[in-house]
């Protein structure tokens, strides 16, 4: 079995927490609290966000992680195709099978698994429940949001879908 989690063990954990709440640099939280890793803390930090605050600091998380996944296999059936008239695969071949290799151990360290994915799968209905409740309660601020939805390949379905759902509101 490994070691304790050396936060989780530290006798300031809440104090730790609130830190991180509060938006304090993981080196002053270190100064404070004493006898703490850098590493250990930020592993911490990113194994207490959720999935969606994870995409909104932009650090790894399921999402990201299942994105780049989806490239690297579109890449290497890509790269499968054009390696009848390559010459060359095998070049290729390693380097999507290094790639694979370490995003696998990413998805490990994260400690992503079906539970994660189940989690992720719940945040997203929360806040797309969330999102109807904010369409439905503030139309004006509502079509602002839309407006900016729109703008973005990835999420124009979802704006088309608020959309509907204020028209629908409208026509009731």
């Amino acid at each position: 079995m490994g070691r304790p989690n050396s936060v989780l063990a530290h006798p300031e954990l809440t104090r730790i927490n609130s830190m991180l709440d509060a938006g304090l640099t993981y080196d002053k939280i270190i100064r404070t609290v004493g006898s703490l890793s850098l590493s250990a803390l930020s592993r911490h930090a990113i194994s207490r966000k959720t999935e969606l605050a994870r995409l909104v600091d932009d650090e790894p998380g399921v999402t990201n992680i299942l994105v780049r996944l989806t490239e690297v296999a579109d890449h290497a059936q890509k790269l499968r195709r054009e390696s009848k008239f390559t010459g060359t695969p095998v070049h290729q071949a390693r380097a999507i099978k290094a790639e694979l290799d370490a995003l696998g151990k990413l998805a490990d360290k994260l400690g992503i698994d079906d539970l994660v994915t189940e989690s992720v799968a719940e945040e997203f209905k929360a806040f797309t429940m969330a999102l109807k409740i904010f369409n439905r309660t503030y139309p004006e601020s509502a079509a602002d949001l839309i407006a900016v939805l729109k703008k973005e390949d990835s999420t124009r379905q979802l704006a088309l879908a608020m959309e509907r759902q204020r028209q629908e509101l409208e026509n009731d």
